[in-house]
């Protein structure tokens, strides 16, 4: 390493300036400093060895996190998507439920009716959404939503019983689609 000899130039209030023309004197050995462009700044402060393999596995597991989230962001997006569509559908099929209960079997279009309420079931069962099963069935307030409440007859033995249903509900997987509208019977209160 070669050292680059500067000659430092202090002045002091007490001394005038160094003319121009008048020669500098040679500076000491002692006072010889390196250039810092070039090594002390290596020497002053070791930098830390980076590990690259550590580094690039870390970098690795993130961008799998970020894919994994994208994706579970992605999925949970469709299953919305596809909530939103069924329930749709599933104003279609009250439609058809009602037209179906109240045709007459001898019309003529009761056959065609019933043909599109069959296949529109199909639809739906293969989608996942399955209604669900409401009469004689305990209120659950996460699967039924009452419409009414009426008095108990004497012979129900269970309290908050579902007697009848106004809209069926439905289900998709194990979460409520569309929770069913029912009618509710409450045991009276022994006073």
């Amino acid at each position: 390493m070669s050292a680059k000899k500067v000659h430092v130039e202090v002045k002091r209030e007490d001394e005038e300036p160094v003319a121009e023309s008048e020669e500098l004197t040679p500076v000491p050995e002692e006072t010889v400093v390196e250039d810092a462009g070039e090594g002390a700044a290596e020497e002053a402060a070791p930098q830390p060895e980076i590990d690259w393999q550590d580094k690039a596995l870390r970098l690795q597991a993130e961008m799998d996190n970020f894919r994994k989230r994208q994706r579970r962001l992605a999925d949970d997006r469709v299953a919305q998507d596809k909530r939103m569509l069924l329930q749709g559908f599933l104003r279609v099929m009250d439609n058809l439920e009602k037209v179906v209960e109240h045709l007459d079997p001898d019309d003529p279009h009761h056959q065609g009716i019933q043909v599109t309420y069959n296949e529109m079931r199909k639809v739906l069962r293969q989608a996942g959404a399955e209604p669900l099963e409401t009469i004689g069935q305990p209120f659950d307030p996460s699967w039924h939503e009452a419409v009414a409440m009426v008095p108990a007859p004497a012979d129900q033995e269970e309290d908050l019983l579902v007697i009848d249903e106004e809209q069926r509900g439905y289900r998709l997987g194990d979460r409520v689609l569309r929770p069913a509208r029912v009618i509710v019977a409450k045991k009276a209160d022994a006073a």
